[in-house]
Order: C-alpha cells, then structure tokens, then sequence
C-alpha cells in the first residue's frame, strides 16, 4: 500500500503579528517542520506532497533540506481556497492507494492517529481523525435564535489527517470543482459522491495553530512529550525511602504532600468534564496536566534534604538537579519551582548558572507546579492537613530554631504563596 501525505500550508497568519502560521516557530522548528516531520516518521507514508504559496516554495525548499526530510517529493504552489490548494496537491501525488491531507498548522498529530486513520480508509475508502464534541451545541437562525439543540453524543469535530482513496479522492474533487462546490472539509466532498466516512477517535491535543495562546499550548505539549516522567510511582517511593526515609516526620509530611496534589488535580479534571471552567487557556491547562508526573513530584520534592543530594544548599535545586540528571525534566521543573525556592536562592546568593537554571525557573509556571505549592502549603510536619495560616506558622516554628535564613524565605515569600494557593483552592471550590 502506497500512502502520500499532503501537507496544507497555504493559509495566511492573521492573528500571528503577520507571520506565517506554518513557519511561526515552534521551540525552535516551524510549526509545519513539525507536522511534516510526524508523517515523515509514519512508516505507513512513503510520499509527501507539500501544498504552499508560490512566494513560501523557496522557504519550504529550504525546510525540506534543513531537517532532512527524505520523503518529501513535491513543494507546489496552492490555490484560491483550501480546496483548490488540496486538490493542487493531489494532481502532484505520485502513483499511490491512499492520501492522507493534513494541515500545515497542525503540528501535534501523533503516530497513532495518523496510522489508525490510514488504515481505517484502507478498509472502508475514507476516514477522519476528530473527537468528541464537549459543549452543547445550538443550531441558530438569521435571527439568533435557537431553532435545535443537536444531540451532543452524536457530535464530533473533525481535525486532520483526512485520509482518502486516492481514486475516490479525485472522483469526489472533481466533481465539486465541476459544480462549483466548496466544503468546509475534503472528506465532505467524499460525502457528496455517497462514500460513508469514518470517524477514528484523535486527541483534543491535535489542534490548528491560529493565535499566540496556541502556540504555547503547543509548546507545553511538546515539551511534556519530551520530558514524560520514567519514574512509575514504586520508583519514586523506593528514591523518598532511600533519601528521606530515616526522617520519619518529613517522609510523611512528602507521602501526605502527594495524596492532597494528586487528590487536588483530579478534582480539576472533574470539575473541567462537567463544564465548570470556560476559560479557554485554564480549560487547555487542565487537559494538559499530567497526574502521574505531579505525583512522582510531590513525592519527591522534599529528597534535596538529604544529604548526599546537598550542592546548591537550596533543597529544591538540588531535588531537581538530581532528577534531572536521571532525564526527568519533567519532575524536575515542577519541584524546582515549589514552595519558597526562588526567594531561598537569592537569600543565598546561590549561582544557578551552575546547574543550568535561571532565576524565573523557581517561580511556578506550571499548573502542576502551582499545585504541588498548594499541597505543600495544606500539609504541615508530620502529614497533618492543616490551614494556611496555620501552615505558615508552623513553618516558622520548625524553621526558624535551625534555619533562620529558609525561616527568612518563606516569610518574604508568604504574598506570592497566598496567592498561588488562593488560585488553586479556588479552581478546587468552583461550582
């Protein structure tokens, strides 16, 4: 079985201060380097057409050559509309069974959707990544009011690859080009020659990229692909007994730290499939978190107290420095970035430089991050759950007899602390 990807590049960067969204870069790889780059690693493809503008050729010529894509056959010129882009692609495909159309600015299409897609069309002519639709959904008149409201189990919207027999393919875009037909999609046109589609479930991570806030939802994405935690949780606890398992007050309080993290991130995903948070950046935050990477942190974010583990004298740095070293960035940056880390290191004028991190970095970027600050924040000595008032003060009770300077920290940190813990309890509380 022949399979030829065809890459839609040909839209304009509106909202993307005037850059091609395709070429917008993207943790340092245009966003359609990435998008080519998973088909070129499918080992199901073994021809890719790229559809652009005439002026981008020269660009997607040099990306070609750039990241070694060896598969990539043809760059040609798109046309007025989608539809006349792909099916310029499609003219240029060399002898194949099956095309798989794929936009440009869809950088994060997993191997698995692509294959479960081609296969899929392989058996019944056509197929279409998409998942299912969240919201309730309104059918509208001219004069917005509601006329129906669809059954929303039976709702899906379709992202891309869309993959089709190359014959049927051609048939059904001929056809619309004859009738002057445009469709919102290309397995629509299919649709119009009587050929039943398939839907293969895909990821709500697959997005299009059209604004800036989707390009740092994909970066997040991209990085955790990239720094996805090895430790399994009895990893993880074998490290917390190793480390700290002759301190029986703090293995607990680290053991107690974890269940409240992990409790509190389920609470969110509950509390985003029954529809209570709209905001779209926090809604892509929640989806994005991962459970067993914050656990394994939680657990962990106390073991820079040990002492073998001590260099930067800031628990935290040293934490992350020795789970980095065995490739967690991942729980590495979470940990780094908890409790009273960054006002510590600068009490201590502790050069970061030395193991790679910036002052910014102990601040908590991350949800996962800003979760873990608020378990550390429920939890006092010994596992007792306790208030933040009460938190803070048993803080400065069981620092300040052997480490006024950490005693120092977190009272200068206590502002930034109140306020992260007031935004996690108030996305936990939400009704």
């Amino acid at each position: 079985m022949n399979v030829t990807a065809v890459i839609a590049a040909s839209g304009k960067a509106k909202r993307l201060g005037g850059i091609s969204k395709q070429l917008f870069p993207l943790l340092g790889k245009p966003v359609s380097a990435h998008a080519i780059q998973a088909f070129e690693d499918n080992p199901l493809v073994t021809d890719i057409v790229v559809v652009c503008g005439e002026e981008r050729i020269p660009d997607f010529e040099s990306m070609a050559k750039d990241f070694g894509f060896k598969k990539v056959r043809r760059i040609v010129a798109g046309g007025q509309e989608r539809q006349d882009s792909v099916y310029n692609g499609l003219k240029a495909c060399p002898q194949c069974e099956i095309v798989a159309v794929h936009n440009g600015a869809n950088p994060l299409v997993t191997q698995k959707e692509i294959t479960d897609c081609i296969n899929a069309a392989n058996e019944t002519g056509a197929a279409v990544v998409g998942m299912r639709v969240k919201e309730t959904v309104k059918r509208v008149g001219a004069d917005m009011f509601v006329q129906e409201t669809p059954v929303r189990a039976a709702l899906w919207a379709v992202q891309t690859p869309q993959c089709i027999r190359y014959d049927l393919a051609m048939k059904a875009f001929e056809k619309a080009l004859a009738e002057k037909f445009y469709g919102t999609d290309d397995v629509q046109l299919v649709e119009r020659i009587g050929v039943p589609v398939k839907i293969v479930e895909g990821s709500y991570e697959n997005i299009k990229i059209t604004t800036l806030e989707d390009i740092v939802f994909a970066e997040e994405v991209l990085r955790r692909r990239m720094t996805k935690t090895r430790l399994s949780y009895d990893d993880a606890m074998h490290l917390l007994k190793q480390c700290l398992g002759d301190n029986p007050t703090r293995y607990k309080h680290d053991l107690e730290v974890a269940r409240v993290a992990v409790e509190t991130a389920i609470k969110l995903k509950e509390n985003l499939s029954k529809g209570r948070y709209s905001q779209a950046s926090l809604v892509k935050r929640i989806e994005l978190l991962d459970v067993e990477e914050l656990r394994v942190a939680a657990l962990l974010h106390d073991i820079g107290y040990a002492e073998p583990l001590k260099k930067a004298g800031v628990h935290a740095v040293d934490a992350a420095a020795f789970l980095r070293a065995k490739n967690e960035e991942g729980v590495a940056r979470v940990v780094l970035s908890h409790n009273a880390a960054f006002e510590e290191a600068k009490l201590r004028g502790t050069d970061l430089s030395q193991y790679d991190f910036a002052p910014q970095d102990l601040l908590p970027s991350s949800l996962a991050a800003e979760i873990l600050t608020y378990a550390d924040l429920c939890v006092g000595q010994g596992g007792v759950v306790m208030g933040l008032d009460e938190r803070f003060a048993d803080i400065q009770e069981s620092l300040k007899p052997q480490n006024q300077l950490l005693a120092r920290a977190c009272e200068l940190a206590e502002g930034r602390l109140r306020e992260v813990y007031g935004r996690v309890k108030s996305l936990v509380e939400v009704v």
